[in-house]
């Protein structure tokens, strides 16, 4: 016999439905008594303890599971929810980030995610979240107001008859449409000249635009997809966005892209002091498409200064500033402090560029010596 069979299953999930949390809890105490193994048991005495706003004793009952379940993206949604409704949102983050290496398209664990990064505190951020938006349905609950549905005689007769209604407007729209699209075929001629290519879908005229990467199949796509997630895992911003670029100066599909672009809600941008890739001149000059948007920290020496424009030319160099690299155009807030032909470190983010010029905002800028 299946779980949700079970009568004792089957009024603890109506006590669960109402709210009745003392209920539910001895209802599937019992049943873990009877079915310890069960899965679905398992997360509903969890949920009976969620019920009584007993949530750490929900995450020892929850985490039984992992040695239990195939469905690790269920059980980490649950974890994920009892952690962020406690206020540990670091290791519910860890759950959500897990989810999306399993599943990268998953609903649930980037709304969270996203959700958490709009919002103005932790704290307000545990409060807002449900169940519902957070995991989704208990098992079994939809099945069972589906069977609770239909056993309900009058709501089955008018089941009934609405079915007849619709299949019989069904078959008189298709005798509609059917007798139309003959009508146009004898009555019009093709006239392939006047295609207008303005409708056509975006990923064949993608094709006729300028691409800079060649994707040969989909698994070179799906590996440039897999560095994404594993740079969005340590942080490293400049990674990620490498990569997204990459995707999206390419020939991959529309949707491909978009999908690659998505992934920027789970990265902030740097500060001069984290840890991150660093692109050198010479490979941004070489390719600058990719890196837009990548921040660097370069040295160099500041020419043409325009206090009154807030901006100045950058002599770029590395190890010594005998050997220039090659000059970019900065900008930046306040230039006051700033004179000609001084050394300075900048944290700056490459917003643009042109056939003659390479464009960077100012972050931060540090006085190696006057």
């Amino acid at each position: 016999m299946e779980i949700y069979q079970n009568r004792i299953f089957q009024q603890g999930v109506e006590a669960v439905k109402k709210g009745y949390g003392e209920e539910a809890l001895k209802l599937f105490s019992v049943l873990y008594n009877t079915y310890p193994f069960e899965e679905s048991v398992i997360i509903y005495l969890g949920y009976s303890y969620y019920l009584l706003n007993d949530l750490k004793r929900a995450i020892k009952i929850w985490e039984k599971l992992d040695n239990l379940s195939t469905d690790k993206i269920y059980i980490n949604l649950l974890l994920a929810f009892a952690y962020a409704k406690i206020e540990n949102i670091e290791q519910a983050i860890e759950y959500w980030l897990d989810i999306l290496k399993i599943d990268p398209k998953n609903k649930k664990a980037k709304n969270m995610l996203e959700l958490l990064k709009r919002s103005k505190s932790n704290k307000y951020f545990s409060k807002m979240i449900n169940f519902k938006n957070a995991v989704g349905y208990l098992p079994y609950s939809k099945r069972l107001e589906i069977k609770y549905f239909f056993q309900n005689k009058k709501i089955k007769k008018y089941f009934i008859i609405g079915g007849i209604f619709i299949a019989i407007f069904l078959i008189i729209i298709s005798m509609y449409s059917y007798y139309f699209s003959v009508y146009n075929i004898f009555s019009k001629k093709d006239n392939l000249e006047s295609i207008n290519t303005n409708y056509l879908p975006l990923e064949k005229k993608i094709e006729k635009e300028k691409t800079y990467i060649i994707y040969n199949n989909e698994k070179e796509i799906e590996k440039d997809f897999n560095y994404i997630k594993y740079y969005i895992t340590i942080k490293n911003y400049n990674g990620v966005l490498y990569f997204v670029n990459k995707i999206n100066n390419s020939n991959a599909k529309y949707i491909t892209k978009e999908k690659a672009k998505k992934y920027l809600a789970f990265i902030e941008e740097p500060s001069y002091y984290d840890n991150f890739t660093i692109p050198t001149f010479d490979e941004i000059t070489k390719s600058p498409y990719l890196y837009l948007n990548c921040f660097v920290k370069w040295k160099g020496i500041i020419n043409n200064l325009d206090k009154s424009k807030n901006n100045f030319k950058l002599l770029v160099y590395e190890k010594s500033d005998i050997y220039i690299k090659g000059i970019i155009n900065c900008y930046i807030d306040n230039s006051s402090f700033l004179f000609n032909n001084i050394k300075v470190e900048i944290f700056a983010k490459f917003i643009s560029f042109d056939e003659n010029s390479l464009n960077f905002d100012i972050k931060f800028i540090r006085i190696l010596d006057k």
